[in-house]
């Protein structure tokens, strides 16, 4: 067996606490044919461009999510109905090797966390031993969009064992066609794909994170470009106070931002000159790491964070690290200056 003392390959750390969005139907992508390329042709590590390295991390398992394993036998098991046989590929022939076998995928939506479901086998000669179940994210041509996905464990599994893996997997931003390709690596010594082996890349589209359908709860909101619905029609709400008035295309560009996949959308607060709300009165430009809570926030259901103390009398919500969040100054809404609170 390989021993699973080793050092990050890509620098994981832990991550806890974050919501994933249940599986939906399966979709029917299949397996890419094109050929393998080398992850050294591609971008790596700390050397990967600031904008490549949108929604990537790392993500142990841990004991929530087993794998399923069935011994290698003569004869191969039975898959689920519910999965698609992968594609036939090459395996190559020494101790590390991988046959990819099947796969169960949800539709993924931009930017929320999936279950998915992979069927491999250890088609080597060597047991593993700390391998992981890792994936990427990549554009038609098979450039990195996501490097270095979520983690998932796998048992130690002796040559010929079939395994059924659990995976979570996050969909990138925005909506669009991508590849999603699984491979299998031990941190800080190498992926399998760097060894011979073939990912399993599959063609899909990645749907927008909801649907056009926003509620407001805390004010009373009218004369907007795009309706507002009832809250038990909702996909997103939005929290306001008394007396906040939204600029007219408020719910169009907070909508907009939910669809390209962010599960928390904040803009800019109009209060005079508020020395409290300063940091949220720049009306220009979007900043998905904003170094604030989000003030007046609009929220997917479901959205991973938590409340925090009102600002200047305001709800405000800090997202969870992993969770698609934005600052966008030109989602507006004005505040009344005769509202009791404290004037700069």
């Amino acid at each position: 067996m390989m021993s699973a003392n080793i050092t990050a390959a890509s620098t994981p750390c832990a991550r806890t606490g974050w919501s994933v969005t249940s599986a939906q139907s399966s979709g029917s992508p299949t397996m890419s044919k094109r050929p393998y390329r080398s992850r050294n042709a591609r971008y790596s590590g700390n050397e990967r461009p600031a904008w490549r390295m949108n929604q990537t991390g790392v993500r142990s398992t841990g004991s929530r999510r087993q794998a399923r394993t069935i011994s290698g036998s003569g004869t191969a098991p039975r898959l689920a109905r519910t999965m698609e046989r992968a594609g036939e590929h090459a395996v190559p022939a020494g101790p590390l090797a991988v046959r990819w076998r099947a796969f169960e995928l949800p539709r993924f939506r931009a930017g929320a966390y999936h279950d998915c479901r992979v069927a491999l086998e250890n088609a080597g000669s060597a047991g593993w031993s700390g391998v992981k179940l890792a994936y990427h994210w990549l554009d038609d041509r098979g450039n990195p969009i996501v490097w270095d996905g979520w983690r998932s464990d796998l048992p130690d599994a002796e040559p010929g064992r079939k395994l059924e893996v659990d995976a979570t997997v996050q969909a990138p931003l925005p909506p669009g066609r991508y590849r999603l390709a699984f491979d299998l690596v031990l941190e800080g010594r190498y992926w399998l794909s760097e060894v011979g082996n073939a990912q399993l890349e599959l063609d899909l589209a990645v749907e927008p994170r909801i649907g056009r359908a926003l509620a407001v709860q805390g004010a009373q909101v009218d004369d907007q470009e795009e309706p507002l619905v009832a809250l038990e029609e909702s996909e997103a709400v939005a929290y306001l106070a008394p007396g906040c008035e939204p600029a007219r295309d408020w719910s169009a560009r907070v909508l907009d931002a939910h669809q390209e996949g962010y599960a928390v959308v904040g803009g800019s607060i109009d209060a005079g000159r508020s020395r409290e709300l300063a940091p949220w009165s720049e009306r220009s430009g979007r900043n998905p790491s904003f170094a604030h809570p989000l003030v007046c926030p609009s929220l997917v259901v479901g959205a991973s964070g938590a409340w925090v103390d009102e600002v200047a009398g305001l709800p405000a919500f800090q997202p969870a690290e992993h969770e698609p969040s934005i600052y966008d100054g030109r989602i507006r809404i004005t505040v009344p200056r005769r509202s009791g609170r404290r004037r700069g």
